[in-house]
């Protein structure tokens, strides 16, 4: 019992005591609330739809767009140009209608509609999608095959007299053209075809992405609370402190990137990008976070691991790397825009999946790092120069 009241009575006990419960509340508050409805937001999915069909294609995109109310869909001048969107995920999925396709109809050929499917987004996007395709597939069919069935039947009619009525033709004629009618009902006149774009073939590359970004973060944000720790004992002019912490965020953002890139290559994950590319990227990526979570800690001390918590909460549920961002409420989606790990996420999509542009994301986080960085500036400012004997008096 003594040693119980010992521990209990040490600071350090109760802020690990404090950080599991805090670390249970945010997950729980900022899970639950993020993905509260999601399977309700497919309407902000988008589908990009190509008619290359002026006849029968142009009538059967009309009915799409009527029918499938669930998703967004629009139309696409052309496949290429939809690929190029898909590329840069702002499609997920393209519908294209060949301009053979009436022509294969009216000749009793079969012919087919390809669904391709972006696979660099979240897994959710990409099940969802095949479902949708699926659905489409079976009412278009069906659609199909209901006026096929109809024009078949009003053609037997024809030739086909009523009860007690002369035929207007001879059996003879009758039993060929009644025969030639049967073998054209098909009840799966249209092939729906599904193009996995952007694939890997292993899944554990999938996770790629959500991996860096937590392992990342965490260990950006336990490196600032210890630098900061270590600040106050080490060198008592703060700007000479400062600037010494911020060379080792850059040291050691280029060498542990480095080691980060070269074990990916070590379990064989294939990299869309080069090895450089993907180095620097990373690089970026954790200097963005180092200065991130360096500026909660700069600003109020230890406490400040409270908002780097809700932060890492924050940034895996708006990252895209589960759920796709536009599927969110619209507070999250607001809030995602101005955090790391949404670029984070969207650059490595672009390392595994060979899709999109890295500089873009690339500029996001040399703005977040400058503008954290910065406010670190102002807060060092007004920080006062500690004698260095007195600190280490504090850590006797």
């Amino acid at each position: 019992m003594e040693t119980l009241q010992l521990y209990l009575k040490r600071p350090e006990t109760l802020i690990g005591l404090g950080a599991a419960l805090i670390f249970q509340l945010v997950f729980i508050i900022v899970w639950l609330t993020a993905y509260n409805g999601v399977t309700d937001r497919t309407g902000n999915l988008h589908i990009g739809l190509v008619n290359e069909d002026k006849q029968q294609g142009a009538t059967l995109s009309e009915e799409m767009k009527k029918r499938i109310t669930a998703v967004n869909i629009t139309s696409g001048e052309s496949l290429e140009e939809s690929q190029k969107d898909m590329d840069n995920n702002k499609i997920d999925m393209i519908i294209h209608i060949p301009k053979d396709f009436s022509q294969n109809l009216m000749s009793n050929k079969q012919t087919e509609i390809t669904y391709y499917i972006n696979q660099s987004t979240s897994m959710l996007t990409a099940r969802a999608m095949e479902t949708i395709a699926k659905d489409i597939g079976d009412q278009i069919n069906s659609q199909v095959f209901l006026t096929k069935r109809d024009a078949i039947s009003a053609s037997l009619q024809q030739v086909i007299p009523p009860q007690n009525a002369q035929p207007t033709s001879p059996v003879s004629e009758i039993i060929p053209r009644i025969s030639e009618a049967v073998k054209q009902i098909n009840n799966h006149p249209v092939k729906n075809t599904i193009v996995q774009s952007n694939s890997v073939n292993n899944f554990s590359f999938t996770m790629v992405p959500l991996m860096i970004v937590l392992a990342s973060f965490v260990g950006a944000m336990v490196m600032s609370m210890q630098l900061q720790q270590a600040s106050r004992y080490v060198i008592k002019c703060k700007w000479k402190s400062f600037a010494v912490r911020q060379s080792i965020n850059v040291v050691w953002s280029l060498l542990l990137s480095l080691i980060t890139v070269s074990f990916l290559l070590l379990f064989q994950v294939e990299l869309q990008s080069s090895f450089t590319e993907t180095w620097l990227f990373q690089s970026f990526t954790f200097f963005s976070f180092l200065c991130f979570s360096q500026l909660f800690v700069v600003l109020f001390g230890n406490p400040g691991m409270l908002f780097n918590i809700i932060a890492l909460s924050l940034q895996l549920v708006t990252c895209g790397a589960i759920v796709p961002v536009n599927m969110l409420p619209d507070f999250f989606q607001a809030i995602g825009v101005y955090l790391p790990a949404t670029y984070v996420a969207n650059g490595y999509h672009t390392i595994i999946y060979g899709a999109g542009d890295l500089m873009p994301e690339v500029s996001w986080l040399l703005a977040i790092a400058g503008t954290t960085l910065l406010l670190s500036v102002f807060q060092v400012f007004f920080l006062k120069n500690k004698d260095r004997n007195t600190s280490q008096a504090e850590v006797a």
